[in-house]
C-alpha cells in the first residue's frame, strides 16, 4: 500500500507468487514501487527523504505485507513534512507479527526487519542494506558501479548467503578434526595393553566367581550355625527357667516346712485350747446339770456362750484352709523331678501325720461343740 509516495497518491499493489515483471515508460512509477518497498523495510537509508514523500503532501506511508518461513508480517512506515523537513513518523509506524502489533522507533524497526529477513549486516542510523541493493533492487545509475566492483559484489553475495558462517564452520571443523586426531592417538597409546588387561579381567572374574561360591557356602554354614545357636539358646533359656522354678519351689518348700512347724505348734495350741475347752465344757455341763435343778436360767450371759461357739467355728475353718494349702503344695512338688519329689514325699508324710492329729482334735472339738449346744 502506497500513500503519497513519490508519484502515487494512494495505490494498493498485490504481487502474485513467482516472478513479477514491471513494464512501463520512463517516469511511469516502476522505480517508485521498489523504492517504497525498500523504505518500508529499511527506512530512508541512502535515499533522500524529500524524494520519498510526494511534493505537495504533508504526510504519507508505505504498508508492506510479506511472509518468511510461513510466518506473515506487516510493516508500516509513516513519514511527515514539518518545518520544511521530511522525517519518519514513529508514532504511526509499526510491525505486526503473529497478529500482535509492535510500535517501534525507526532504528528498532530496521533491526527487527533485518532479524526477520536474516540479513547479516550491521545496522546504523543511516543504514542502507547492501544485500537488498545488490540482490533485489539496484537503481540504474548504480548498476555500472556494481558490475565494475567485483570485490564488493563478491562481498555482498557472501553476506547474502552467509558464506562467512560456512567458512568459520569449516575452520572450526578443521580444529575439531585435529583435536579428535590427537585424542585418537592418545587412546591408541592407552589401548596397546588391552589384550593383556582383558586376560587379567577374565582371570579376575573367574576368581570373583570362585569367591562368590565360597561366600555362599560360608553363608549357608553361618546360617546353620546361627540356627543351632538359636536352638541352644532356647534350650538354655528353658533350663534357666526350670532352674529358677526349682529354686523358687525349694524356697517355697523351706517356707512350707516352716509353716508346717508353725502348723504343728498351732495344732499343739489347738489341742491345749481344746483340752481347756473340754474342761470348761465339762464344768459347763456340770453347772448346767446343777442349774437344771432350778427353774430360773443360768446366770452366764448368752453372749459368752455364743462367743465360745464362734471361736470353735473359726478353728474349724482354719483347719480346712490349712489342709487345702498343704494339698496344693504337695501337688506342685510332685511335678518337679529329683529333690522336689523327695521333698514332696517328706512334706506329704508330715502333713499326713499332722492331719491325723488335726482329725483327732476335730473329733474332740465336735464332741465339745455338741456339749455346748
Amino acid at each position: 500500500m502506497l500513500d503519497n509516495i513519490r508519484s502515487y497518491d494512494h495505490e494498493e499493489i498485490v504481487f502474485p507468487m513467482g516472478i513479477t515483471l514491471f513494464e512501463g515508460d520512463v517516469g511511469s512509477g516502476k522505480s517508485s514501487i521498489l523504492m517504497g518497498i525498500e523504505f518500508a523495510l529499511f527506512g530512508f537509508g541512502a535515499m533522500d527523504p524529500q524524494s520519498i514523500l510526494a511534493k505537495k503532501a504533508h504526510a504519507g506511508y508505505v504498508e508492506l505485507a510479506f511472509s518468511v518461513d510461513g510466518e506473515r508480517y506487516e510493516v508500516k512506515r509513516a513519514i511527515e513534512r514539518k518545518n520544511g523537513r521530511v522525517n519518519q513518523d514513529s508514532r504511526n509506524s509499526h510491525i505486526t507479527a503473529g497478529g500482535e502489533k509492535e510500535p517501534l522507533s525507526a532504528t528498532e524497526q530496521t533491526k527487527r526487519v533485518m532479524k526477520i529477513l536474516q540479513f547479516n549486516e550491521p545496522v546504523s542510523a543511516r543504514f542502507s542494506s547492501r544485500i537488498y541493493r545488490y540482490a533485489v533492487f539496484t537503481p540504474q545509475e548504480e548498476m555500472k558501479m556494481v558490475l565494475r566492483d567485483r570485490g564488493r559484489r563478491r562481498e555482498m553475495i557472501r553476506r547474502a548467503f552467509r558464506i562467512e558462517d560456512y567458512a568459520a564452520a569449516a575452520a572450526n571443523a578443521d580444529i575439531v578434526a585435529g583435536r579428535i586426531g590427537e585424542a585418537a592417538a592418545r587412546y591408541d597409546e592407552r589401548s596397546r595393553g588391552i589384550g593383556e588387561m582383558e586376560a587379567q579381567i577374565k582371570e579376575s572374574r573367574a576368581g570373583i566367581e570362585r569367591a562368590g561360591i565360597e561366600i555362599k557356602d560360608l553363608a549357608r554354614r553361618l546360617g546353620d550355625a546361627e540356627s543351632e545357636k538359636e536352638g541352644m539358646d532356647s534350650r538354655m533359656s528353658e533350663l534357666r527357667e526350670r532352674q529358677r522354678e526349682g529354686a523358687a519351689l525349694r524356697a517355697e518348700a523351706g517356707q512350707l516346712q516352716e509353716r508346717a512347724a508353725e502348723g504343728e505348734e498351732r495344732a499343739r495350741l489347738a489341742r491345749k485350747r481344746a483340752e481347756e475347752a473340754g474342761g470348761e465344757a465339762a464344768a459347763a455341763r456340770a453347772r448346767m446339770a446343777e442349774l437344771g435343778k432350778i427353774e430360773r436360767p443360768t446366770d452366764r450371759p448368752a453372749a459368752d456362750m455364743q462367743g465360745e461357739l464362734d471361736r470353735f467355728a473359726e478353728i474349724d475353718k482354719a483347719l480346712d484352709a490349712e489342709r487345702a494349702r498343704h494339698a496344693e503344695i504337695i501337688e506342685r512338688l510332685g511335678r518337679m523331678g529329683g529333690a522336689g519329689k523327695a521333698d514332696a514325699a517328706e512334706v506329704a508324710g508330715r502333713i499326713e501325720r499332722m492331719e491325723g492329729d488335726l482329725a483327732r482334735e476335730r473329733e474332740e472339738y465336735e464332741a465339745r461343740k455338741g456339749g455346748l449346744i
